[in-house]
């Protein structure tokens, strides 16, 4: 005859009564069951929030980065703009002493 239950007895190191729990073999084995289900659903969190976590850190670097991009093309503009005006006040001057010199 098969055994469904399993016992087990809780013996104290002291005085005391001893305790047996009957645990049936159907539900250790749900319980295990469940159990596992738990724990790899945990892991399979827990792997996907690290990867996300990671992916949010690159795209955090990638703003800043994108960021800082912008503030330098500002910067390149302004001085494109100045650039422009001192090439324009040359071309003038250059354009002044050639009248002078009888080149135009």
């Amino acid at each position: 005859m098969d055994r469904k239950y399993l016992s087990l007895i809780i013996i104290p190191h002291k005085k005391g009564k001893q305790r047996s729990y009957s645990l049936s073999k159907k539900a250790i084995h749900i319980t295990a069951g469940v159990t596992a289900f738990v724990f790899v659903a945990l892991t399979l969190f827990l792997i996907d929030y690290f990867l996300m976590n990671g992916t949010r850190k690159k795209y955090k670097k990638l703003l800043a980065d994108y960021q800082q991009q912008g503030v330098t093309l500002a910067q390149y503009r302004e001085s494109i703009g100045s650039l422009n005006a001192k090439i324009h006040d040359l071309e003038g001057y250059a354009k002044k002493l050639n009248v002078m010199a009888g080149f135009k």
